[in-house]
């Protein structure tokens, strides 16, 4: 599984961004995982990202296809509106389970969550929607609304139950209702390890009201991180934004936040600090 959330921000405009986070833990039924799979991607041409939560080979390999075609200009058309890309999206995907062993999905279940961005600066409006398979009901599709206040969507997989119980501290604090509150709740939760099957570091993705998805680089236990998995030092890291598990914008050299942006601090009586 995975625990994966979806959440808006809002200035006194108006939403102004939209976000993906997830954990990077795959995990098999003998107890072994890997906390350095991708469950996240963003397209480097256009404002849509994606996600999954469940099974995870096939979504896997059929994202990583989509963002290709995407990327290629091979699936999207700059004027289609939010339910044709999703519809678009969906056909790809679909076909490409008609002809998946069927042993391989018996039983099992996933999610795709998708978010794009119609129209630019103040006239953007953001959209999210989900694409559900399961073999006891087969495709389930769903628009989720977007609230009109900074805060979650929705939260998805094994680990929600933990994230709502973090979740729900932060709002509690004068550091509630903001996106900090939620990816810092996102992070508590995953390193509580209540959920034994979310593990390893949070991957990010987003869009603003201008520009194409981002991918956010992480400091995480003090390490950098790129989709879940660890880097090494390269001029080349500047060009992405980095956050800490405070969503603090950081310099990714020193890991510190930088000097010239607001400081976020953690609030009292939260529980096991990260």
């Amino acid at each position: 599984m995975t625990s994966l959330v979806a959440w808006v921000g809002v200035d006194s405009r108006g939403p102004a961004s939209i976000y993906l986070v997830s954990d990077s833990r795959i995990s098999w039924g003998s107890g072994q995982v890997w906390d350095y799979g991708r469950k996240l991607f963003t397209s480097t041409k256009y404002p849509d990202i994606l996600g999954y939560y469940g099974d995870v080979l096939f979504p896997s390999q059929a994202l990583g296809r989509v963002i290709d075609f995407i990327d290629a200009d091979l699936l999207l058309d700059t004027g289609d509106l939010p339910r044709v890309r999703h519809e678009k999206i969906a056909t790809v995907i679909k076909s490409s389970l008609k002809d998946y062993p069927l042993n391989q999905v018996t039983a099992k279940t996933f999610t795709i969550v998708y978010c794009t961005r119609e129209n630019e600066g103040m006239a953007a409006n953001f959209h999210l929607s989900s694409l559900k398979w399961s073999s006891a009901d087969g495709w389930r599709e769903e628009w989720l609304p977007i609230p009109s206040k900074s805060g979650i969507i929705r939260s998805f997989g094994s680990g929600e139950k933990p994230f709502a119980k973090w979740y729900s501290r932060w709002n509690n604090t004068k550091e509630g209702r903001t996106s900090r509150s939620v990816f810092s709740a996102f992070c508590d939760a995953l390193h509580s390890s209540e959920d034994k099957l979310s593990g390893g570091a949070p991957q990010l993705v987003g869009i603003y009201r201008k520009d194409i998805g981002k991918t956010f680089g992480i400091i995480y236990n003090n390490e950098r991180y790129i989709f879940g998995l660890p880097v090494t030092e390269s001029d080349k890291l500047q060009t992405l934004e980095w956050r800490n598990s405070l969503f603090e914008r950081c310099d990714w050299h020193t890991k510190e936040p930088l000097q010239d942006v607001q400081r976020h601090k953690r609030p009292r009586g939260l529980g096991n600090t990260l």
